[in-house]
């Protein structure tokens, strides 16, 4: 049996070899997905969401700056999450409604144990207001006093 060996060059090699480094460091799936806990009903400046300090507007604000499906859950509280900020057209969420701008799922702990209270006469805006297309779910919450259509989601 008579073998060939061809010479292969040293650029097609070191080509091989970057390709293949380029595979073993490539980011997996993008869209970190999260689920971030409120633990406080009021609604202070936002000043990010720790564990243990977390109002709803600065949950919503985490999972905005996250890519991906991520989840807010609301437990059972003995007064509304209600809204202070005032302030309208702006689509950050750090004042007036809660601005939803990446795919998000939001649970309450039942309708009647979970009130998100727009406080439609001191924020002069709507609860919560979806920006583009993405899919957002809300269960297990009441909405109230928003001010615009319905509960004031739009």
């Amino acid at each position: 049996m008579h073998v060939v060996r061809r010479r292969v060059p040293a650029s097609l090699t070191a080509l091989v070899f970057a390709l293949c480094v380029l595979v073993l460091i490539a980011p997996g799936p993008t869209g970190a997905v999260a689920t971030f806990t409120v633990t406080r009903t009021d609604d202070p400046v936002p000043n990010g969401c720790a564990p243990a300090d977390c109002s709803l507007r600065e949950a919503i604000i985490a999972a905005n700056n996250l890519a991906g499906a991520d989840s807010i859950t609301l437990p059972t509280a003995t007064e509304p999450f209600t809204l202070t900020i005032a302030g309208f057209s702006e689509d950050a969420a750090a004042t007036g409604d809660l601005d939803i701008t990446d795919a998000l799922n939001i649970n309450g702990d039942g309708a009647g144990d979970t009130i998100i209270n727009g406080n439609r006469d001191a924020t002069v805006d709507r609860v919560f207001h979806v920006i583009g297309a993405v899919n957002v779910n809300i269960s297990g919450v009441t909405i109230e006093n928003g001010d615009g259509f319905g509960a004031g989601v739009y």
